[in-house]
């Protein structure tokens, strides 16, 4: 079975050099030229085509109820608030999985203090301390 794509057509290529250069995604022209997206990046990348900004599909109305971005993780729990490590059984999302003491592989000890919210909108894997720990920034 044969799987090769069809060549490209001088036509085809005119209009993927065109509309690269205003702007449109590949996406777009994929969908204006039945080709894939994959096809359409190959050959703008054969033809050496520069990389640019292009318009942006926007595939759902922007919410009101996302949380704003900020600079720092979210601390869930209060300061100086007593918590207990967690055992692999008894790990859940919103636990810390920093691990604490791996002695007793078959059932390895967590911190076990709730995970913090990320600028991102995302939930860490681990508490505030060691979300700061295990993602300090390197000097360059």
């Amino acid at each position: 079975m044969d799987t090769l794509a069809a060549p490209w057509t001088a036509p085809e290529i005119e209009t993927l050099i065109r509309d690269w250069q205003s702007g449109k995604s590949a996406s777009l022209i994929a969908a204006e030229l039945r080709r894939s997206r994959n096809a359409v990046c190959g050959k703008v990348h054969r033809l050496g085509l520069p990389l640019g900004a292009t318009q942006r599909i926007q595939m759902r109305a922007p919410s009101q109820s996302r949380r704003p971005l900020l600079t720092q993780p979210i601390q869930n729990d209060p300061p100086g608030k007593p918590h207990k490590p967690v055992r692999l059984f008894n790990l859940r999302s919103h636990h810390c999985r920093a691990l604490l003491d791996a002695s007793n592989q078959a059932n390895p000890l967590y911190c076990g203090k709730p995970t913090v919210w990320l600028a991102s909108g995302a939930r860490s894997s681990y508490c505030a301390e060691h979300h700061k720990k295990f993602h300090q920034r390197r000097a360059p």
